[in-house]
């Protein structure tokens, strides 16, 4: 078993790559829960997560407490 030895530009581009990674992800998942929680009741889930939708309050002076 051979050891490699990397350059001081190698290791850079490595930790580089990894650190960038972990930055990318990590605003995906907040941006992308961001955004399903802010459009959850436009969502029509099929379930009975949201019994009202926005097709039942069309001006939206209505509550899901008052239906």
């Amino acid at each position: 078993m051979s050891s490699r030895k990397y350059s001081r530009r190698r290791i850079a581009y490595l930790i580089h790559i990894f650190f960038g990674l972990k930055l990318t992800i990590l605003p995906t998942v907040v941006l992308g829960t961001g955004a399903i929680a802010v459009f959850v009741e436009e969502l029509d889930l099929g379930g009975e997560f949201y019994q009202s939708s926005w097709s039942l309050m069309p001006n939206g002076k209505e509550t899901r407490d008052a239906l």
